[in-house]
């Protein structure tokens, strides 16, 4: 059961390697001086990297939310004015059927009374 553990171990330890902290730290550095290799001083370079800490939460993800927000209201109201217009059109058929009822039972009755 041990030997099993042992090759267990001994495949997994060459299949995974994780690359050391110090060679993180210097691919991490190249990485940062190319980003502010771009500018040209290191005031610009200070003023960039100053705005970059500042940006919160709420201007990374404000705003897809209002334009989310406003998407969904803009759709919510289009979508109840136009099922108002469709329920205010069925009601006046409605009506109308209704006024034409009376209107022949009304003709029916005058006749009779005459």
């Amino acid at each position: 059961m041990s030997s099993l553990r042992l090759i267990i171990n001994s495949s997994l330890s060459r299949k995974i390697q994780f690359p050391s902290p110090t060679t993180c730290t210097q691919i991490f550095l190249r990485l940062r001086q190319k980003s502010t290799s771009t500018t040209s001083t290191n005031t610009a370079s200070f003023s960039q990297s100053h705005t970059s800490e500042n940006i919160t939460v709420w201007n990374v993800y404000g705003p897809p939310f209002i334009n989310c927000f406003l998407i969904g209201s803009i759709t919510y109201i289009s979508l109840h004015v136009f099922w108002y217009k469709l329920a205010f059109i069925e009601l006046r058929e409605e009506m109308e059927n209704k006024v034409n009822e009376l209107e022949s039972k009304i003709d029916s009755l005058k006749k009779k009374m005459i």
